[in-house]
């Protein structure tokens, strides 16, 4: 295992899966190019879409590893989605250390310098916050704090974490603002049924004990738009079932409780959407669904519907909602 000292710092690669957003992955690539710290490079992964590999990234990415070192380029000889891209740009990467980046996401200049001067030799895993911007790349300052806030990092205390099963439970580890070494993600991948893989991931390394450090600092901005990868649907149905048989300490129940109230209200959702409304209303009866809210109650009643009906009716109050 590669030794990072102050004589010899960490290297990393900023790894940025791609489709066919161009714009937005010359900003990303762009932002590793632009770090104060020098040991890094960008690594493009870019997956087939159903007609195959977009031109213009193809073109453009060739074009710029061929012309500067610091960037790699590969291409997927067949479709992998999400998490098998992601397997993919570990893969093609040459660092100690690997940042998982979307193609639509950027890394503030001192982001890797301010995540490299935290890491302490034991840890395997380094994180921390993240601004949140939207589609036109202007910073979301109020939903940033509301973030940070909502996943428990205002008061995390920084350097390596007693008890980093808690700080995953409870989703205090965003996968756009960490450095985690790259010999753990080669031995432990990506679960490829999900698209939503991280937090399966970093509970199965935590478990094993993987080291994980915090630092409050602020090292990238995570883009929220429409056409981001996650807004057609995550698939919290399977996540649910990876993560539901687990079994933890007494301590962590609750939080593995009100992390699975989450997926579970974003798996029914799902499922009566897609007219699956017998499984729906099977998470909707299980124990970590939650009982009270007035989403929760409103999806708990139309999942025992007729599936036509309760998709339709469920599809109503969201634009109701969405109205109001």
């Amino acid at each position: 295992m590669p030794v990072s000292d102050a004589t010899h710092p960490p290297t990393v690669s900023v790894l940025i899966p791609t489709l066919r957003r161009l714009n937005y992955l010359k900003q990303a690539v762009q932002s590793v190019l632009d770090q104060t710290y020098p040991h890094c490079e960008a690594v493009i992964s870019q997956d087939h879409g159903s007609a195959g590999l977009d031109a213009e990234v193809a073109a453009w990415s060739r074009s710029l590893a061929a012309e500067n070192s610091r960037v790699r380029y590969s291409a997927n000889a067949r479709p992998m989605g999400l998490a098998g891209n992601w397997n993919a740009s570990v893969a093609a990467a040459s660092a100690e250390y690997v940042m998982l980046i979307g193609d639509d996401d950027r890394v503030l200049p001192e982001g890797i310098a301010s995540l490299a001067e935290a890491l302490s030799p034991r840890a395997d895993i380094v994180f921390g916050n993240h601004y949140l911007i939207d589609h036109e790349g202007r910073r979301l300052e109020v939903e940033s704090v509301q973030w940070t806030r909502r996943y428990g990092r205002d008061t995390l205390p920084p350097g390596l974490q007693l008890d980093a099963e808690k700080a995953v439970w409870n989703n205090s580890v965003p996968i756009c603002a960490a450095l985690i070494r790259r010999e753990l993600l080669l031995k432990n991948r990506f679960n490829e049924a999900l698209n939503t893989p991280e937090i399966e991931l970093f509970l199965r390394l935590a478990r094993a004990g993987a080291a994980f450090q915090f630092t409050p600092a602020y090292v990238s901005e995570y883009r929220i738009h429409p056409a981001s990868a996650t807004s057609s649907g995550l698939w919290l149905d399977k996540l649910l079932e990876c993560l539901e048989p687990l079994e933890v300490r007494p301590e962590l129940e609750s939080h593995k409780a009100a992390c699975l109230a989450g997926c579970s209200i974003g798996a029914a959702e799902r499922l009566l959407l897609l007219g699956r409304a017998h499984e729906a209303n099977a998470i909707a009866k299980s124990r970590y669904f939650p009982r009270g809210g007035i989403r929760a109650k409103a999806l708990a009643v139309c999942a025992k519907l007729p599936a036509p009906m309760g998709k339709c009716i469920y599809r109503m109050l969201l634009w109701m909602r969405g109205r109001s």
